[in-house]
């Protein structure tokens, strides 16, 4: 499957910022553009995270290290999130092994 890519520039007159709002992000690792030919790409799949940058940055005023802080909380959740769901999988496992465990030693 082939990546997508949208120019920087394309995504400054789309979200009417200036260039170097994107270069900020980019020097501060927040987003990570990809350089063709003579221009800096970015990849459509990250688009939903620049948005909510961008939102965070321009409605509430958040600097760069807010960015980031947020940025990497959100991972930090998402983690854990997955981290519960894959337990709690397991104990209905655990549980229903149990059940079926003891419902073979109980007299009927």
């Amino acid at each position: 499957m082939e990546i997508e890519f949208v120019a920087l520039t394309e995504l400054c007159n789309c979200y009417e910022i200036e260039p170097e709002v994107l270069e900020a992000f980019a020097e501060a690792g927040l987003i990570a553009p990809e350089r063709r030919q003579d221009a800096l790409y970015l990849a459509v799949d990250e688009l939903p995270e620049l948005e909510s940058l961008l939102r965070l940055f321009l409605q509430l005023g958040l600097d760069l290290e807010g960015l980031d802080t947020v940025r990497r909380l959100r991972r930090q959740i998402l983690t854990l999130q997955a981290h519960v769901s894959q337990l709690q999988y397991r104990l209905q496992q655990a549980e229903s092994l149990h059940r079926k465990k003891w419902a073979v030693h109980v007299p009927g």
